[in-house]
């Protein structure tokens, strides 16, 4: 439960900022269901009596049980405790499809894109968003991205905003190179950009070694609204948000029927998954806990647990922008510190990161969607990867462009 400090930090630190006008002015949707804001959906904000133009917050029940929440994360390699995710929603609604269309539309949609990272483990010089990707064209991680965006807003006539979380470490170079391609088509509506934290590298004996790196992706919600883009997209009418990582070519920032389904169900927090492609594979996995979904990272999981959880965590989600905000206040006391052991030059060191997906069990109401892998995730972190990446980008386009020719066959 949220202590008596706490509700009132989230009653002033932000929303005061804001008139009751922009409640006003929620989208109302054809297809019956409930608008973004109101008390069916937004369960957070009241006016009140005592301060009309401001906004409190209510005990929403987001937090429920902090400490038993908190023991539970704390207690991530205790995988006892956790289960397999063994059966979810799966794509291929078009009814759902719709809906999010609708959505995008009226203009509800906001990109995040996590691209703190740099090329290194690649070989390449630069933030990893610039890395020549596609195989014949070479187009660059942040073009085939913007590329993607653009296209959707095109065909449902708004701009679509783009926020880039990048880090100290990259981004001028990001923001210079989105600059030498006139940012790919994207207009000052539609690209800005924040910054990540950073924390001390420690050694191989946690002691600090006088050199900072990101502090990974748990903080990039309370970074997007400490940065001001927060406010700016609510009063824009930036409702949901989708999340996306810059290492998964095959990642849709605009993808309809995530966000059709997110409405659908009344979730605050959809996560897109996928089969896993084996019980070695380097990727989180699906499991629930006392009826809560919950990301359990591969380091945390046992040999002996492998082959029992069979979905991954694509690093695709779609969040209320309501919950982004509860969640960002409470950043600090929520999130887990993780020891991630880097090599860099023949040395070893660990980075102290937090990781987004930490504070999924404190979403209200969090919900999987399992698609296709061939057609969502194809994940580059090295360059052993490249040439399955690049197999997967032309066999998804020839896909589409059949799936095209076909439909205007029709």
């Amino acid at each position: 439960m949220l202590s008596l400090s706490h509700r009132s930090r989230f009653g002033s630190a932000f929303f005061n900022l804001f008139s009751c006008r922009l409640f006003s002015h929620s989208h109302r949707l054809s297809m019956g269901r409930s608008q973004p804001g109101s008390p069916q959906t937004g369960r957070f904000l009241s006016q009140s009596p005592a301060c009309p133009h401001s906004f409190v917050w209510k005990r929403s029940g987001y937090f429920h049980d902090r400490s038993s929440l908190c023991r539970r994360s704390a207690g991530r390699t205790m995988t006892g405790s956790f289960f397999p995710l063994v059966s979810c929603k799966e794509a291929g609604s078009f009814p759902r499809l719709k809906e999010g269309q609708e959505l995008i539309a009226q203009g509800l949609l906001g990109c995040l894109l996590l691209a703190g990272g740099e090329g290194s483990r690649l070989g390449w010089e630069g933030p990893k968003g610039t890395f020549p990707i596609t195989p014949i064209q070479k187009k660059s991680l942040f073009e085939l991205f913007s590329e993607k965006i653009l296209a959707a807003g095109r065909q449902a006539g708004v701009k679509i905003p783009l926020s880039i979380m990048t880090s100290p470490l990259n981004h001028d170079a990001t923001a210079l190179f989105f600059k030498r391609n006139q940012s790919f088509g994207l207009s000052s509506q539609e690209l800005f950009f924040f910054q990540q934290g950073m924390r001390p590298l420690l050694d191989l004996n946690k002691r600090p070694l006088g050199k900072s790196g990101p502090d990974g992706n748990g903080c990039a919600l309370a970074r997007f609204v400490e940065s001001g883009l927060f406010e700016q997209w609510w009063k824009r009418g930036i409702r949901y948000l989708n999340l996306f990582l810059v290492d998964n070519p095959l990642s849709d920032p605009c993808d309809a029927e995530l966000l059709g389904h997110h409405l659908f169900e009344g979730a605050d927090w959809t996560v897109k998954g996928v089969r896993r492609k084996d019980p070695t594979e380097k990727v989180g996995v699906l499991g629930v806990s006392e009826g809560k979904l919950f990301i359990i990272e591969y380091t945390d999981l046992p040999p002996s647990d492998a082959l029992r959880f069979p979905f991954a965590n694509s690093g695709m989600y779609c969040i209320s922008m309501e919950l982004v905000f509860a969640l960002a206040k409470e950043k600090e006391s929520l999130l887990p510190l993780h020891l991630v052991l880097k090599s860099e030059k023949e040395r070893q060191f660990y980075k102290q990161e937090t990781f987004l997906f930490d504070l999924l069990p404190y979403a209200k109401k969090a919900q999987a969607v399992l698609y296709p892998r061939e057609r969502v995730f194809a994940p580059f972190k090295t360059m052993e990867d490249l040439p399955g990446v690049r197999a997967a980008l032309q066999e998804n386009g020839r896909r589409i462009f059949e799936e095209a020719t076909e439909k205007r066959r029709l």
